[in-house]
């Protein structure tokens, strides 16, 4: 059968009175099974809305007889429709709406219960590193106490070492201000002393010469008798010598 042909058969299907009654989309479904393309099919549907507009102000003559090909196709369409439905319900929704298996529930269990554990693992592991560190933190702010300590106790020394250096300092240099204060009153005291000795000498001296001027004078004189006039004593220049010995170490033992 040709296109034009095809075209008229379902022009005049389209304008039968008997299928009036029937929706576009089964009308349109039966040409397509009736093998219509769907440029023929809409051709076919301008062409009848054309006569429809024409007849349209006559009343139908009878009603739409359906014979057991239409429900047959009408089953056949609706059939396909509802397995076409049936299928991707199943494919797509059933899995999502069926309940888990005991299987799935029990593996998802221990999954959730693994990925719990290894939660619980990591907590405890920073847990530990957290008190590491706080013990770490703990001995060196110890050692770094007793470091204060000791230094401070270093510094202690040192302030006191120096204060010891500067009395030792200070009791040299008031020994060194007496010392010299008193050097020239040594110095004096000597010059004295040696004065007072060279005196004693002198007086002496011309007692020896008196004495042996008058020994010359009286030659007859034994010596004996001489030795007896006067009264046996220690020269005055002895005297002198051992007092200025008994001074010098006196003097010396003052100066240090």
């Amino acid at each position: 059968m040709s296109s034009g042909d095809k075209v008229q058969s379902a022009v005049d299907f389209l304008s039968d009175p008997n299928t009036q009654s029937g929706s576009l989309e089964d009308k349109v479904q039966f040409l397509r099974s009736k093998g219509l393309e769907q440029a023929e099919i809409n051709q076919a549907l301008a062409a009848a809305n054309n006569n429809r507009r024409i007849f349209f102000s006559q009343p139908p003559r009878y009603e739409l007889q359906r014979d057991w090909r239409d429900y047959f196709i009408m089953a056949v369409v609706s059939g396909g429709l509802a397995y076409g439905v049936g299928s991707l319900a199943k494919r797509y929704l059933w899995p999502h709406l069926q309940p888990p298996s005991s299987t799935q529930y029990e593996s998802d269990l221990k999954s959730l219960n693994d990925k719990y554990d290894e939660a619980e693992s990591t907590m405890k592991e920073l847990r530990d590193d957290t008190t590491a560190i706080k013990d770490s933190l703990a001995g060196q702010q110890d050692k770094v106490n007793e470091t204060i300590v000791e230094i401070e106790r270093a510094v202690d020394g040192i302030k006191s070492s120096e204060k010891r250096t500067r009395e030792e300092m200070d009791g040299v240099v008031r020994e060194l201000s007496e010392i010299k204060s008193q050097i020239p009153k040594l110095v004096e005291s000597q010059q004295q002393s040696q004065a007072s000795t060279l005196n004693e000498l002198q007086s002496e001296l011309k007692s020896l010469k008196s004495l042996l001027l008058s020994r010359q004078n009286g030659g007859t004189t034994s010596p004996s008798s001489s030795i007896q006039i006067g009264k046996p004593q220690i020269p005055a220049w002895q005297l002198a010598t051992a007092n200025g010995t008994s001074t010098s170490p006196t003097n010396s033992t003052n100066s240090h």
